[in-house]
């Protein structure tokens, strides 16, 4: 995914939707066997609040939930710096594009072993000691998602 459709979105918060291809972080150590070797991933269609940390409803949410102010609560991440005017973030050092948002819910996540769809696998919640669909923060938690795992907007 390039940067250009989310350069133009300016200081609009608007809400979209993502479809995404991450790598699953969860170590090789009790694993089932034919899972141990594969490259685990996971793909989501996941709903992200853009510019939120000067949006009213936020600011709002923020209040009801008793916690800081977003320019309090919401910092850029040590290791990167915001491209001014966008909800993008550049690695200090790398220089890779990442998209600052809000998690505003998970539409649908599936888990990959290698090719084989392993989402409804009942040994999947144990090793991960969660259900996959919480996955990703939603709510009041922002995130950085790099813009290679960004396979489409819908």
């Amino acid at each position: 995914m390039n940067s250009a459709p989310f350069l133009e979105i300016g200081r609009k918060a608007p809400v979209i939707r993502l479809r995404t291809k991450t790598p699953l972080k969860l170590g090789k150590a009790g694993r089932p066997p034919e899972w141990r070797d594969a490259d685990m991933t996971k793909k989501q269609v996941i709903s992200v609040r853009l510019n939120f940390f000067k949006c009213p409803i936020v600011k709002r949410r923020l209040e009801e939930a008793g916690l800081p102010a977003p320019q309090e609560r919401f910092k850029v991440p040590v290791w990167g710096e915001r491209v001014s005017g966008t909800p993008l973030i550049r690695h200090k050092e790398t220089g890779e594009l990442y998209l600052w948002c809000l998690g505003e819910g998970i539409e649908s996540c599936e888990i990959f072993a290698g090719d084989k769809d392993i989402t409804s696998d009942p040994r999947l919640p144990i090793l991960m000691g969660r259900n996959p669909a919480d996955g990703a923060p939603t709510g009041l938690m922002s995130f950085c998602l790099r813009l290679d795992s960004i396979l489409e907007i819908l």
